[in-house]
């Protein structure tokens, strides 16, 4: 899906635009194939696409939130994680003592 084609009560160069943005946010895959990006960029799209923006102002929101979610979850495919280990930080709590 494109995001002009989910998208189209919007100008195309406004969506445009958002599509370069939101491209520009995404992680790449683990394995960083064509068609990896791929599906992850029509994922990312029908994420957009499902909060429904109604003017460019919405639409560029869409494409931050969207955007600010994908990124944590490429944490989960890092290698630390993959070997079975934490990366999760420990922050010392004062008084406290594990």
């Amino acid at each position: 899906m494109q995001i002009a084609d989910a998208i189209p009560n919007l100008p195309a160069d406004i969506v445009r635009h958002a599509l370069g943005t939101l491209i520009g946010l995404l992680p790449r895959p683990t394995a960083d194939t064509p068609e990896n990006r791929a599906a992850c960029e029509a994922t990312a799209v029908a994420a957009v696409a499902a909060l429904r923006p109604t003017d460019a102002f919405q639409l560029l929101l869409a494409v931050q939130i969207v955007g600010t979610y994908a990124t944590p979850w490429n944490a989960c495919a890092c290698p630390q994680n993959q070997a079975g280990r934490s990366t999760l930080l420990r922050v010392p709590v004062r008084g406290r003592r594990p």
